[in-house]
């Protein structure tokens, strides 16, 4: 079973990867945060085989924790691999289980899909787990948690990637602990500017 990747991104589709490896390619899915053409990638990997077409999926995390993340959400009832996969493209491992453990409804709801009855389900059903990874329980779920919201969303309005836009607002907001929006945005903007 492979467990572990190392290689460069050669081919990028909607919702997977190649991944050259020794000059063998690995389709692989992904968040879409790991989604980027020619880059080096290093990516925890589990797999799943489909029985019907007897066929082995992969899919590849960058953090060991992101993989643990998808694991648990697996074991939801009525929630599999693409659908799990969606969570992580929405939001980061972290936000994820953070909002299981603290039973953050709303924020799962942000998720496409995810209705507040499904959130409510899920909490319900897979709590007690996320409680035993080594969950950030001391994110801002206050009011700062919609300004973060909205400024993700303003980002992604401008055509950025959701985890990148996350990722650019939360480290904004941990650096500066502003609660201003516009603020907040200008920062993330220059920040993504410098990853591009």
């Amino acid at each position: 079973m492979i467990g572990y990747l190392n290689g460069t991104v050669i081919l990028q589709e909607e919702d997977f990867i190649i991944v050259n490896v020794n000059g063998v390619g690995y389709k692989v899915f992904v968040p879409k945060a790991d989604r980027i053409l020619g880059q080096n990638i290093e990516l925890f990997v589990t797999t799943f085989f489909k029985e019907k077409e007897e066929n082995i999926i992969l899919f590849g995390f960058s953090t060991r924790f992101d993989q643990q993340v998808f694991e648990i959400l697996c074991e939801a009832n009525g929630l599999g691999p693409k659908t799990a996969l969606k969570f992580l493209s929405s939001m980061t491992g972290q936000e994820i289980a953070n909002a299981m453990v603290t039973g953050n409804e709303m924020l799962l709801t942000t998720i496409p899909g995810v209705s507040s009855k499904k959130a409510q389900k899920y909490i319900l059903e897979l709590k007690d787990k996320f409680a035993a990874l080594p969950v950030d329980i001391t994110l801002k779920t206050g009011p700062v948690a919609t300004f973060k919201l909205d400024a993700v969303d303003a980002l992604v309005a401008l055509g950025y990637s959701r985890i990148p836009a996350q990722r650019a607002v939360d480290q904004v907001v941990s650096e500066s602990d502003l609660k201003d929006v516009n603020k907040i945005i200008t920062k993330a903007l220059s920040l993504l500017s410098k990853n591009l």
